[in-house]
């Protein structure tokens, strides 16, 4: 199983790799800037964007399955950039495959264990929205509101949401 993925621009391969939640579009505006003077790559985490979706959701196999991605591209080395969640993949992979990387940028989150639960909000709202079957954006936006008090938050969270084959809503991360 590989992840989905795009990339623009010309140059040393850089990859883009989003937080928890989030997609490939996520970093699609440093991408476009970055692409002046890179060849850009956005991919989906697994579990993440249209990506596969798996029960492992640890660090070594988010790691993992970025290095088979740039193993199907031929990429041997690459800059990673990691936004949050992206960033701790990225740190991962510059720990455990350190000649695959030449550059890390991490943004918003540090290279330790946090003891704080700064998403239970989050998680409790999307639990919710999986006891009732989803018709509707404003209904799935109803349900998450209860808990989470940021619309900005929801707003994010719905960009994930889809319409199925059977015209139901569902997530597109797991």
């Amino acid at each position: 199983m590989l992840l989905n993925g795009k990339s623009r621009g010309e140059g040393s391969p850089l990859v883009l790799i989003h937080g928890l939640f989030g997609d490939l579009d996520n970093l699609g505006g440093l991408a476009k800037s970055l692409a002046q003077h890179f060849c850009v790559y956005q991919i989906d985490l697994p579990n993440h964007g249209q990506s596969y979706h798996t029960e492992d959701m640890d660090y070594q196999s988010q790691s993992d399955a970025v290095i088979a991605w740039m193993n199907t591209q031929h990429l041997e080395t690459v800059t990673l950039v990691g936004h949050s969640m992206g960033g701790k993949v990225a740190m991962a992979i510059a720990q455990r495959f350190p000649e695959r990387v030449t550059q890390l940028v991490v943004m918003d989150i540090a290279p330790v264990d946090y003891q704080v639960s700064r998403h239970d909000n989050v998680f409790n709202a999307l639990h919710e929205t999986q006891t009732v079957t989803l018709d509707n954006r404003q209904q799935a936006q109803s349900v998450m509101n209860r808990t989470i008090e940021n619309p900005g938050v929801t707003q994010f969270l719905l960009k994930s949401l889809y319409k199925t084959d059977h015209g139901h809503y569902d997530w597109r991360f797991d």
